[in-house]
């Protein structure tokens, strides 16, 4: 699962207790690199990987974001759900129910670069189109936790007013939030 971000940091996914982890960026006042935990806001989610066949997750950065498709759950013996980091928002997305088994980049009929990804439980190849959120005619459903929101200090209690969120939806799209 080793990739190179476009900061240049070397990202791979690392243990159980660590998720996904990057070297390289972060350096210490004696100059000794820092590892960066990527995964550290989503680790509940990184700690369901069976970790036991870990070692079979493909990984690819493309169009800003790190797909790492991983054996999710305790029965998992090959790749059956994707997460997604998100670069620049420092942020995660869930695929459940996506079995790839490789990621490659290629170029398509009009120039523009195109990841597809290889099925793990069969011979299927997907194409992931960025203005598409769908696969085969299917819909895609997407689990997306954000880092912990800081809204005051331990002692201060303050009621959540407003929660403004920013992204795009199509027509017959469905949102479910849950605040905790």
């Amino acid at each position: 699962t080793i990739q190179v971000l476009y900061n240049g940091d070397i990202i791979s996914l690392a243990h159980k207790g660590v998720g996904m982890q990057g070297v390289g960026k972060l350096q210490a006042a004696d100059g000794s690199l820092i590892p960066k935990e990527y995964s550290r806001d989503v680790m509940p989610l990184f700690d369901n990987i069976n970790w036991q066949y870990a070692n079979r997750a493909k990984a690819k950065v493309f169009d800003r974001k790190i797909w790492l498709a991983v054996p999710f759950g305790n029965s998992a013996t090959a790749n059956t759900d994707v997460f997604v980091y998100h670069i620049d928002f420092d942020a995660w997305s869930f695929i459940p129910d996506l079995a790839i088994s490789c990621w490659e980049v290629f170029e398509d009929e009009d120039g523009n670069d195109v990841l597809y990804g290889g099925g793990a439980n069969n011979p299927t190849i997907y194409k992931f189109d960025k203005n598409v959120f769908t696969d085969n005619g299917d819909t895609i459903f997407t689990n997306i936790r954000t880092g912990k929101l800081n809204l005051g200090s331990i002692l201060d209690f303050e009621d959540l007013n407003t929660i403004s969120l920013e992204g795009s939806m199509q027509q017959g799209d469905e949102l479910r939030m849950t605040v905790v």
